[in-house]
């Protein structure tokens, strides 16, 4: 069993073991945290407290459980010194009880290590991560590079090689959505929006030392605003992005150039970022699986209990 409570998902999963395929040992709960109208986002105070306030609901969806051999759960966001978000001892707090109580061994991980043995896990290449390769984490709050690793003690390692060096994709996105009159989060509905334009757009942003600046991508989106349509101005923004995040994606990698890369996280999952990084080496986490869960979670610590 495993507990993720990130910035904007409370969330918990039960890995059966003894399971054949890949997603038929699975149960998941999730529950968003609601933000605001008109916000762009939550304090950690207010997502601690609803974190406390969903998670017994969530616990609840799972239906009954029995027989529990160990509990994970995210303990940060990323596998690095320093590390933290005031979110996650929510969900830490809770499994260390639940340990406790029921005498199991109990297993911290990363956010990040939770995303990207989710993705693994959906598609079904578990032995991927014996292996190296290249993870970008795109969602909310993070756009990230990662060189991944096997690792005795945390199965897998995650070096950080590049990313942003401003906003994430999922805060660009949330701002020109929010500034075409959309409620956050906007990733789904901006979407949905830009899918009705017939128009491509191959701008990108400036790359330095191996991070893209995408603050100026609301600004470019402000020029347009009373020139263009907003389905066309959702498009700009996500092929923006998609562009950005491709160009990035071969200067980070070319040093080995036989690694898969593995995209994962909530903006991995919008089919326009998708289609603008294609190429023989990507993979694309399954979309139920891009969006914060404790899945991942839950599989790592299956695969540290030896049982996976």
């Amino acid at each position: 069993m495993a507990f993720d409570t990130s910035n904007y998902t409370t969330s918990a999963a039960i890995l059966r073991s003894g399971f054949e395929t890949n997603r038929n040992g699975i149960v998941q709960s999730r529950l968003l945290l609601p933000v605001k109208e008109g916000d762009k986002g939550l304090r950690q105070s207010d997502a601690v407290f609803l974190h406390i306030k969903h998670l017994p609901a969530v616990i609840e969806k799972l239906g009954v459980i029995s027989n529990i051999d160990a509990i994970g759960y995210s303990s940060a966001p990323r596998d690095c010194n320093g590390s933290y978000m005031p979110c996650f001892k929510v969900g830490e707090a809770m499994a260390k009880s639940m340990a406790s109580v029921l005498g199991v061994p109990l297993h911290a991980f990363s956010h990040q290590a939770g995303h990207i043995a989710a993705a693994v896990f959906g598609l079904d290449i578990l032995s991927l991560l014996s292996e190296k390769f290249y993870a970008f984490h795109l969602s909310g709050g993070t756009l990230e590079c990662v060189f991944v690793r096997p690792d005795k003690d945390k199965i897998i390692s995650c070096e950080l090689i590049g990313g942003t060096a401003d906003i994430s994709a999922g805060q660009a996105i949330d701002r020109i959505g929010v500034m075409l009159g959309f409620k956050f989060p906007c990733g789904p509905v901006l979407e949905k929006l830009a899918l009705k334009s017939s128009r491509t757009f191959n701008r990108k942003a400036p790359i330095k030392d191996g991070r893209i600046c995408l603050s100026g991508l609301e600004n470019l989106c402000r020029e347009l605003y009373n020139k263009e349509r907003p389905e066309d101005i959702a498009r700009f923004c996500l092929d923006y992005i998609g562009s950005s995040v491709a160009q990035l994606s071969k200067e980070l990698t070319k040093t080995n150039e036989d690694a898969k890369i593995v995209y994962c996280g909530g903006v991995a999952a919008n089919t326009l970022i998708r289609e603008k990084l294609v190429c023989e080496r990507a993979l694309f986490a399954p979309v139920e699986l891009c969006t914060d869960n404790a899945v991942g979670t839950a599989v790592l610590t299956a695969m540290k209990e030896g049982v996976l």
